[in-house]
Formats: structure tokens, C-alpha cells, sequence
């Protein structure tokens, strides 16, 4: 895929679309992370908002870059960067996403609380713009800390109901992150 999008931009070189321009260089972001070029993707991301002629929103590109350094374990940086990313959030669903995000790495962080805080913000404060994934993610994750806390009933409801909905919604990797949890709490 990546051979794909650099032929792209050498052909749009050409061409000056814009559009184009920004649809391939997301897709190049998503395939560097993909690919665990974690360098590659924050330098693609910073190019990008520092191009002046660059119109579009910078949620994607800021969010790219914090989830390179959450991968990288560099979680203060990324955490500067999620708040940037929640900045330019265009959405309440996309301010959503990065609180769980941020959630995600304060709990990789051992930041347990803090974690709490997040989970327990983008489940009910944004439960109406939240996709299925993201309250299935808010229920396993607070099933987690919930363990943590030694809250086993707490954490078994949520874990059980995150890995019930996530097999509902053929979400087998969340699904898979919800056994792994409930297996560490039972273990």
C-alpha cells in the first residue's frame, strides 16, 4: 500500500490537487503506524501541519502523532499531544476518541485514576455520540481498573457486558482485550 500512495503524490505532484494530496498523506500516517514506523509517522505528521497550504483539520495528523509516541511509550509527550488532538477535535465523537485515548495511556502510565476519569467521562458525558466500540472500549477498560481497584463484581458486570457486546458487534479484537482482562482478574 505504501509504494501505492508515494506513486500517488509523485503523480499529484503534477496534478496540485489538494485533496488528493491530504487523502493520500492520512493514508500514508495510517500505514507508517501500521507498519510500527512510529518515526516515520510523526515526521509525516509534522510536515503536514506545518504546510501552510494545508486546509483541513488538524484532529487527524495531531492525533497520528500522539498515537506514535503512546506506541513509542513516550507518554508525556503523547498526552501533549492527545490535548492538542482534543483541541481541534471537529466533533463530540472525535473529543470522545481522544479521552479515551488519553485514558488509555494515563492507564499505561499507571495513572489508575486519572484512567477512571477518562473512561468514566467519555462513557456518560458523550454516551450519545459514542459508537458501540468506543462504550465496548469504556466498559472493558473500567472492568479493568475496577480489578484494580479489588471491585470484582464492578469489574466482572463491565468486563462481561464489554466482551458480550463486543462478540454482538464482531469485535473480535476488543473482544479478545476483554477476555484478557477478565482472565488477569480471575487468574
Amino acid at each position: 500500500a505504501y509504494e501505492c500512495y508515494i506513486k500517488g503524490l509523485e503523480i499529484n505532484d503534477k496534478v496540485h490537487d489538494k485533496r488528493i494530496d491530504y487523502i493520500l498523506k492520512m493514508n500514508m500516517l495510517n500505514s507508517f503506524y501500521e507498519m510500527k514506523k512510529y518515526d516515520e509517522s510523526i515526521a509525516l505528521a509534522k510536515k503536514i501541519i506545518a504546510d501552510k497550504e494545508y486546509v483541513y483539520d488538524l484532529y487527524v495528523p495531531y492525533s497520528c502523532i500522539a498515537s506514535a509516541y503512546k506506541a513509542k511509550e513516550v507518554y508525556d509527550t503523547a498526552l501533549i499531544y492527545y490535548d492538542t488532538t482534543f483541541y481541534h477535535a471537529k466533533s463530540e465523537r472525535d473529543e470522545s476518541r481522544c479521552v479515551i485515548n488519553i485514558g488509555l495511556t494515563n492507564l499505561s502510565m499507571g495513572n489508575i485514576e486519572k484512567a477512571y476519569d477518562n473512561f468514566n467521562t467519555s462513557l456518560n458525558e458523550y454516551s450519545a455520540v459514542n459508537t458501540s466500540e468506543f462504550e465496548i472500549i469504556n466498559m472493558i477498560y473500567l472492568g479493568v481498573i475496577y480489578g484494580m481497584r479489588s471491585e470484582l463484581d464492578s469489574a466482572l458486570l463491565l468486563l462481561d457486558k464489554g466482551i458480550e457486546m463486543a462478540r454482538k458487534n464482531r469485535l473480535a479484537k476488543l473482544e479478545i482485550e476483554g477476555l484478557a482482562g477478565k482472565g488477569n482478574l480471575l487468574h
